[in-house]
């Protein structure tokens, strides 16, 4: 994508998660972005247009997430960082999920790409739960497929944070409630290797502050 088109799209999304979808008008792009409408109609001569370059690029940085995340999880397995990429993607596109039902009546596309991103998520923290079977973290599951319903959870809760801390506030909803949640999720399902780790997650996450973390995650 090229250097003025890209501009726009970031300027799209950082009004579309401040204001709505609906509420977003060209000319508030254009002042945001600091261009002439002329210049921004030259690029995406509509707002539709401009939206499809949004979710082309939420596309690509979530191949991305996908591919980032699979790192994590074959070197280090630390779940912390894993949680933060996914944590930082969410709150970045937080409006396509709040606005979806919208953005899907003007393109009904949407609707495959927010199914493919559930489904992909879901994927991950469901081979994330096998692969920590398989290091000795987990028990395995009491019944065949116990994990991959368990696996939709993780999302949800990912999810419900950026959600909960958008309308309610960083002080009920700070960082660390995310990552915590996540572990005591898991934490009936330990083995007692999987103890020792979910010590070491809870260690780690005890001695990030907010504001490292948000520098992390937001900025």
């Amino acid at each position: 994508m090229k250097k003025t088109k890209k501009k726009i799209v970031l300027t799209a999304i950082e009004l579309f998660n401040k204001n709505g979808y609906n509420s977003v008008r060209l000319e508030d792009i254009a002042i945001k972005a600091e261009m002439s409408k002329g210049n921004l109609h030259y690029h995406f001569p509509t707002k539709r247009e401009i939206l499809e370059g949004v979710l082309g690029y939420l596309q690509e940085e979530r191949v991305r997430l996908i591919q980032t995340s699979r790192d994590d999880l074959a070197m280090d397995f630390n779940m912390v960082n894993i949680i933060q990429r996914y944590l930082h993607f969410q709150f970045t596109y937080r409006f396509f999920y709040r606005d979806i039902f919208e953005i899907a009546k003007v393109i009904p596309d949407a609707r495959t790409i927010y199914e493919e991103r559930t489904n992909r998520s879901d994927n991950f923290t469901k081979n994330f739960l096998y692969h920590s079977v398989g290091r000795g973290i987990l028990k395995p599951e009491p019944h065949e497929g116990h994990y991959e319903i368990f696996s939709k959870f993780g999302s949800v809760i990912l999810l419900a944070w950026v959600e909960r801390r958008e309308l309610l506030g960083a002080k009920k909803y700070p960082v660390q409630n995310v990552m915590e949640s996540i572990l005591e999720l898991i934490f009936p399902h330990l083995t007692e290797k999987g103890l020792e780790w979910y010590a070491e997650m809870k260690g780690v996450v005890n001695e990030l502050k907010e504001e490292e973390l948000l520098e992390k995650l937001f900025i």
